[in-house]
């Protein structure tokens, strides 16, 4: 799973646009950077997002993929380990989606852990350490902080 990258929104669309409406529906995407403008229901990312058959998650569903985030996290932790590529995946998601819901308390915490280890399993250089350390800039960022 560490090696899947998380596509593009228009790469998502792309691949399922031959899908049946009723899929399409289930598409929510939740992952969003802050800066970007399908966040906001009213633009016209997010309207064509919805006129294509897909839908950007509302805040209850993104509560939700937090849950689901938080105990997936768990589970690998206990199983993979603490440090595994996969659990730190799943952290750094969870980080993101609590960023997404204003949590830049937790958030910023996890987002750090993750760099941190990453940083210590798969080297500074690494794609993933890297977005670790983007992902922790952004939300200290968000929180007025200088960034490290």
């Amino acid at each position: 799973m560490s090696k899947i990258p998380h596509p593009f929104i228009a790469e998502t669309m792309r691949r399922l646009k031959s899908q049946p409406d009723v899929v399409r529906a289930k598409v929510r995407f939740i992952h969003l950077n802050h800066t970007n403008p399908a966040q906001d229901l009213r633009t016209t990312a997010a309207q064509t997002i919805r006129a294509t058959g897909f839908r950007v998650a509302e805040q209850g569903e993104r509560v939700e993929a937090a849950r689901i985030q938080r105990e997936t996290r768990k589970v690998q932790s206990r199983v993979l380990g603490a440090e595994h590529p996969d659990t730190l995946m799943s952290a750094s998601n969870l980080a993101s989606v609590l960023a997404e819901q204003g949590e830049l308390v937790e958030a910023p915490h996890i987002h750090r852990e993750t760099f941190e280890a990453r940083r210590r399993v798969l080297g500074a250089e690494h794609p993933d350490t890297l977005t670790s350390a983007n992902n922790l800039a952004c939300v200290l960022g968000r929180q007025g902080e200088l960034v490290e």
